[in-house]
């Protein structure tokens, strides 16, 4: 198992992705890491459909275990991919992490880059007046294949109460799982973030079309 993150030069281009599944007080610490082993598995052979074929600038996706200080206090899944200047690379990863939110209910997935939630840059004329880099740290993430932001605001006595404190990546996955606080972002931010990715869901029939039309005649120039 990981115990830190290994960090690329500023001059790289990455997206880092960890995704957060429940521990149930009950479980060990072995049976909770092959738990995570046979998720990671399985997530990857979901993903087949859309990996298969697709071609990398630099870097795959990919999932390792990891158990870390910025992280919650116990062992998560977490990825990191170097993309260069293919920004596709980027939009690509965010509809694989919508599309395995989509599978498992109970993960709660956080996405970045080296200039941080870079989400919310394609919703900047829609994002809420309060949310700005200072305090965005560990108050966006993609759940139940939406996306979650995380108000300023703590549940005291019953009421909502501001509070500008700067949150634990442990205590925002609990605030993304409670139903009885609103996290979810406005349609006209789900629309805006997720814009852009809406074309990788045909990506199986288009690899499956390419596949199909160019590849036998590329036969003939191997006689």
């Amino acid at each position: 198992m990981d115990s830190v993150f290994r960090h690329h030069s500023p001059t790289e281009d990455c997206v880092f992705y960890s995704l957060y599944f429940p521990r149930s007080s009950e479980d060990s610490d072995d049976r909770f890491f092959e738990f995570l082993q046979e998720t990671s598995a399985l997530i990857l052979s979901e993903l087949d459909q859309f990996l298969n074929g697709y071609i990398w600038q630099k870097e795959p996706f990919g999932l390792r275990i990891v158990k870390n200080d910025l992280g919650p206090n116990y062992p998560f899944l977490h990825g990191r991919t170097v993309f260069g200047d293919c920004i596709e690379d980027e939009r690509f990863i965010v509809f694989l992490l919508r599309h395995i939110s989509g599978k498992y209910p109970d993960v709660v997935i956080s996405v970045s880059d080296n200039d941080g939630e870079f989400l919310l840059i394609e919703a900047a004329m829609q994002l809420p007046s309060w949310l700005d880099p200072s305090n965005g740290e560990n108050r966006v993430f993609i759940h139940r294949n939406e996306l979650h932001i995380i108000p300023l605001m703590k549940p005291t006595d019953g009421e909502l109460q501001i509070s500008t404190e700067k949150l634990t990546v442990e205590r925002a996955i609990q605030l993304v799982r409670d139903d009885n606080i609103h996290t979810k972002a406005d349609d006209e931010i789900q629309t805006a973030v997720f814009a852009n990715i809406r074309g990788y869901v045909n990506m199986r029939v288009y690899i499956s079309q390419v596949v199909v039309t160019y590849f036998p005649n590329s036969e003939k120039f191997l006689q």
